[in-house]
């Protein structure tokens, strides 16, 4: 009985400690003001993460991935290029990755995907349609 009271506990005990890391920051964001800030949901290799577990922040020179776990900054030439792409539910953005250390793309679902799109392409990253 004792075992089906505790369970439910551990679980948003782990759930709310994802949360948390997800909203730390990371050394290169201390002192800066985001551009663009958005909580999604995304795929992180082989890892799909929801809402709202996941931070995806746009900076002057660079950008910010926050899966619960795995946080990461990329400048913008580390990103080769975004598509734009439909998925069951909704639209989506994929990041192919230059940077050899993460995994060669990477997936956020927003509401705020054409937003997102003009701001990178005006920073110069490729958008593929």
């Amino acid at each position: 009985m004792h075992d089906s009271i505790i369970f439910p506990f551990i679980i948003f005990a782990i759930l709310l400690f994802m949360y948390a890391l997800s909203r730390c920051k990371l050394p290169i964001e201390k002192g800066k003001i985001p551009v663009l800030k958005i909580t999604c949901s995304g795929r992180y290799g082989a890892i799909a993460v929801s809402i709202p577990f996941v931070r995806f922040n746009i900076y002057e020179d660079f950008v910010v991935f926050a899966y619960g776990f795995r946080r990461f900054s990329l400048k913008f030439k580390e990103i080769d290029s975004i598509s734009y792409q439909n998925n069951i539910f909704q639209k989506c953005l994929i990041f192919f990755l230059k940077k050899k250390s993460l995994p060669q793309k990477v997936i956020i679902r927003s509401r705020k995907n054409k937003e997102i799109i003009e701001l990178l392409n005006r920073k110069g990253i490729n958008i593929i349609n």
